[in-house]
């Protein structure tokens, strides 16, 4: 009996610590387990973060060169005009005569009691004048004609390869302009009123206090089947009254292409302007051209409620970026909603928001 109790305590014994050791060794398992789970978990999202902060800083770089480089046609055109408007007003009242005799020889009124370029004309090397049949006609005003005359023919030559046109809008409803690939005077009808133009309104005292060049919104020229953007500069005479508004028209359909097609893989780049204008939009082209460029942020808030993608995020965007400073590196915004980063600048001169989007 003894023999068989003993044997009896030793397999129990033996069951007990074979059981133990399993237990002891599942828990080991387990807890190497939690502990490779959780440092490959650790190790993942180290190395997602880093994959992420190499990603923003290439896209960082590329946005620092592109902006640099799409600004560089705004900021030219900007320079352009003030050096043109401080030659205007240093020209003004000069040759007054051999000035009013000139308007006389270059310049008709025709049947439509408009006032043009005598017939035949280079408008290849000449700029087109045109003159609403409303503007009294006096030696001043044929004097600033002929000064706006021949400062357009020699800024316009120089540019021509830059800009489409180079153009000095007349507020009594005129036009001197230097534009070889389109007759524009000689195809304006006999009832055109320039000042309506935004790209005159916009240079009124009214709407610009400051006299500053000024940006219109974009558009599409059936003409010329292009895009387009204006660059505008109000003149003042001595006494503070507005006598003209220089201005340069730039295609800007290279750019939009570029900024489509030109991107990190994975990336998607963006352009709007100050007042929430879409100038590229991947999604959104057809829109920005049935509007006239005119698509806003707004507007894709009230079609869509921000139900599928937060369109407010771009006012946050515009909070991030001082248009009026120089460039700095973009700024890095983030929308959990939308499930992706934001790396802001701006294209200087033009005053537009350069916006690359990043996945998340």
């Amino acid at each position: 009996m003894d023999t068989e109790y003993i044997n009896n305590r030793n397999k129990t014994k033996k069951i007990f610590n074979e059981s133990l050791t399993k237990k002891t060794l599942i828990k080991t398992v387990i807890s190497v387990g939690i502990i490779t789970i959780v440092c490959n978990g650790l190790g993942f999202i180290y190395l997602m973060k880093k994959v992420k902060d190499h990603a923003i800083k290439n896209v960082r770089i590329y946005t620092e060169v592109v902006v640099k480089k799409e600004s560089q046609i705004f900021l030219d055109s900007q320079k352009n005009n003030q050096n043109m408007k401080t030659f205007i007003t240093q020209e003004l009242g000069v040759n007054s005569v051999q000035d009013i005799e000139k308007f006389n020889k270059i310049l008709v009124r025709r049947k439509d009691g408009t006032i043009r370029n005598l017939q035949p004309f280079d408008d290849q090397n000449t700029p087109g004048v045109f003159l609403g049949k409303n503007v009294l006609i006096n030696d001043e005003m044929k004097e600033r004609v002929i000064d706006f005359f021949h400062i357009v023919k020699s800024f316009g030559r120089a540019w021509e390869n830059h800009f489409v046109n180079t153009y000095i809008q007349i507020p009594e409803n005129g036009i001197v302009i230097y534009m070889p690939n389109y007759p524009w005077t000689e195809k304006a009808t006999s009832d055109k009123i320039v000042t309506t133009d935004e790209s005159f309104q916009i240079t009124t005292k009214k709407n610009n206090p400051s006299r500053k060049t000024v940006w219109t919104s974009i558009y599409y020229d059936a003409t010329l089947e292009d895009w387009m953007v204006s660059s505008v500069t109000p003149i003042d005479d001595t006494k503070g009254n507005h006598i003209g508004t220089i201005g340069h028209d730039i295609l800007i359909s290279e750019l939009q292409k570029s900024t489509l097609e030109e991107k990190i893989n994975g990336t998607e780049n963006v352009i709007f302007d100050r007042n929430g204008r879409f100038i590229v939009h991947p999604d959104l082209m057809e829109e920005i051209k049935q509007s006239d460029g005119n698509i806003t942020i707004d507007d894709m808030i009230k079609k869509t409620g921000n139900k599928t993608y937060d369109w407010s995020v771009f006012f946050e965007l515009m909070k991030s970026i001082d248009l009026e400073a120089p460039i700095t590196e973009g700024a890095l915004l983030h929308s959990e909603k939308n499930q992706e980063y934001y790396v802001v600048s701006q294209i200087d001169g033009a005053d537009w928001y350069w916006v690359t989007i990043v996945p998340q």
